[in-house]
């Protein structure tokens, strides 16, 4: 199950597009319960979700800047490629 089906089921959610870097795109999912608002970091290329840790296990509490997505999207790339992986878009 993505992180986008866990976010549908609290009903006050909200995506938003913070930015886009060489297709790649930073999305956050909100999750708004009275006065506690959390966010959940999601990268994507076209339609397809990544997964990257770096990404998703960021602190519900903060943004990512566009250079740290990027260089966290990189890393990714680096890892998949050092151990015979192909990186899954």
């Amino acid at each position: 199950m993505s992180m986008r089906d866990k976010m549908i089921k609290f009903g006050k959610s909200s995506s938003d597009l913070i930015f886009t870097i060489n297709g790649f795109e930073y999305r956050i999912y909100r999750d708004v319960q009275d006065d506690c608002i959390k966010n959940y970091h999601l990268a994507f290329f076209g339609d397809n979700e990544l997964d990257i840790p770096a990404i998703t296990n960021t602190s519900p509490y903060v943004e990512l800047d566009t250079d740290t997505f990027y260089c966290h999207i990189m890393d990714a790339l680096y890892e998949a490629q050092n151990v015979g992986c192909e990186f899954d878009l």
